[in-house]
């Protein structure tokens, strides 16, 4: 009972310096919280901050003087009012470049190449550190005019036309992958999508491949025309075969059996006929055969 005593009188001590503190300092306290508040209130946008999906946020320390190592995802954070934050788009992104190369013989080459890129999350304070938000111009767009450029050098303006084609978008993907992936960004495609020559150069170009169609077309007649006449050679063979295996078992005898045996159907025959035996060859001559 004297510990309950105890704290009836200690709680009724404490509101009693409490009125007293408030009626003494009533002005204070109450501009104090008036200032708090509108504290509050003037730097809730650098306090509460919002990461929406497909966002990161690197949070610069200010008397740390460098990024955070942490990186920040989706979601409502609440940070210190004298950070920095600076937020990243961590889908993918389509870009569409223009270069100007030289090709293997020192003409001027014009292109565009279609790449897409994002950050890589898990490194997203070191590409801030290092490059900054302005990343794409600083590290995409050059290595990409880099790659192409070497790409372009090793070819003739003729054999440009296909970087274009899908054959040979591994060959533009690996290199530019491997200058710009290594840097903290992850490269999903890259390809050309228009290859601009001179007009001079593209006009040469054009009449080149289609006096190769005229050569090929020619060529094609050509063959034709030989395996027709080796067609027609190998079936001269093949009745000349025949007819020397035909001849060889047919003999006077033999013809002459066989025109008795016709001569003898035809006397059968009811039409009129003159038929003479005791020709040179022994065989029957019909003359004047009528058919009535």
């Amino acid at each position: 009972m004297s510990t309950t005593l105890e704290n009836t009188v200690t709680e009724s001590a404490a509101r009693t310096w409490l009125r007293e503190f408030w009626d003494q300092h009533w002005m204070g306290c109450t501009i104090g919280s008036l200032l708090l508040v509108f504290g509050i209130a003037a730097f809730a946008n650098r306090m509460l901050i919002s990461v929406y999906p497909g966002q990161g946020m690197v949070l610069y320390e200010r008397f740390a003087g460098r990024p955070s190592p942490q990186i920040y995802y989706e979601g409502f954070h609440v940070i210190a009012p004298w950070n920095e934050v600076y937020k990243y788009d961590l889908t993918f992104q389509q870009q569409t470049v223009p270069i100007t190369a030289l090709s293997k013989n020192g003409l001027e080459v014009c292109l565009d190449a279609f790449i897409v890129y994002r950050p890589d999350p898990l490194l997203l304070s070191h590409l801030h550190r290092v490059y900054g938000p302005n990343y794409a111009d600083k590290v995409v767009v050059p290595q990409l005019r880099a790659a192409l450029q070497d790409i372009v050098g090793q070819d003739l303006p003729e054999q440009l036309y296909a970087l274009a084609r899908a054959g040979q978008r591994e060959r533009v993907f690996g290199r530019v992958k491997r200058l710009i992936g290594g840097v903290y960004v992850d490269v999903a495609e890259v390809s050309i999508i228009n290859v601009k020559l001179p007009p001079k150069i593209q006009e040469a170009i054009q009449a080149k491949l289609e006096a190769e169609q005229v050569l090929e077309m020619y060529d094609f007649r050509v063959k034709s025309e030989q395996r027709e006449a080796e067609r027609k050679l190998e079936e001269a063979r093949g009745i000349k075969r025949f007819q020397e295996e035909i001849s060889k078992g047919i003999t006077p005898q033999v013809l002459q059996w066989k025109a008795i045996e016709a001569t003898l159907e035809l006397a059968k025959s009811p039409n009129t006929k003159v038929v003479v035996v005791g020709n040179r060859d022994g065989l029957p001559i019909m003359l004047g055969s009528e058919v009535k």
